[in-house]
């Protein structure tokens, strides 16, 4: 890519940051960033790999004139977007005692019980632990679902706990492990069942893995053909 494509790339996901963010503004819970990189889907890898940056930084240096970041919590460790406009001195009420994640379980599985949701169910792809909300009538059958009853609201008092709560309270309705969603336990995706590429991540262990470099076509190859 061009450092002129790259550049305009680099505006392009700029302009949906700042797209995103007002279409939030009114919220009755504050836009957290990690809700607006779950929207930003693909666009947030993109913009790490062009700027290396995190979303926080290149908010910070990019768009300050035009988004400011507030953070809440007693350790001030919840990071919120709020329109450039706006107060932040409005969300102080919204500041908890709780951390908004758990190191125990993935961040992406603790963030189906703790970022707001926007519609009247949360879907789950198990294999990723990426989740969107989407109308009752539109759930796909046989999806993984969160109610939204189990998600806690950002101003909740003990809202580590409660999220804790509302995990075990998931887990049982399913009957999934919880291990299967702690960190630790899902560092990749699993390729498909049976391909040449989880035949070799069976059979390296964690060094050889981390010293192993393969160039997407490889990987490509790798996952479409079977083992012998």
């Amino acid at each position: 890519m061009s450092i002129q494509d790259s550049s305009s790339e680099i505006n392009r996901i700029a302009e949906k940051i700042i797209t995103l963010t007002k279409a939030h503004k009114g919220d009755p819970s504050p836009y957290l960033v990690s809700a607006l990189g779950i929207e930003l889907g693909s666009d947030l890898k993109t913009l790490k790999n062009l700027t290396h940056k995190g979303l926080n930084d290149f908010i910070q240096t990019h768009l300050s004139d035009r988004v400011t970041l507030i953070r809440l919590g007693a350790h001030r460790n919840v990071t919120a977007v709020i329109d450039a406009a706006d107060n932040p001195e409005g969300f102080a009420q919204l500041q908890g005692p709780d951390r908004e994640q758990n190191p125990r379980f993935h961040y992406r599985f603790w963030a189906a019980f703790s970022v707001p949701p926007k519609n009247e169910v949360r879907i789950l792809n198990p294999d990723d632990l990426t989740f969107y909300d989407a109308p009752k009538a539109d759930v796909p059958a046989g999806a993984l679902t969160i109610s939204t009853d189990l998600v806690v609201a950002i101003n909740a008092e003990h809202r580590n706990e409660k999220i804790k709560a509302s995990i075990a309270t998931w887990l049982a309705e399913t009957g999934l492990p919880e291990e299967r969603f702690r960190v630790g336990k899902r560092n990749q995706v699993l390729p498909p069942k049976g391909s040449l590429l989880e035949a070799m991540i069976t059979a390296l262990d964690h060094r050889q893995l981390q010293s192993t470099k393969l160039s997407l076509d490889v990987v490509s190859v790798l996952l479409r053909t079977p083992r012998g």
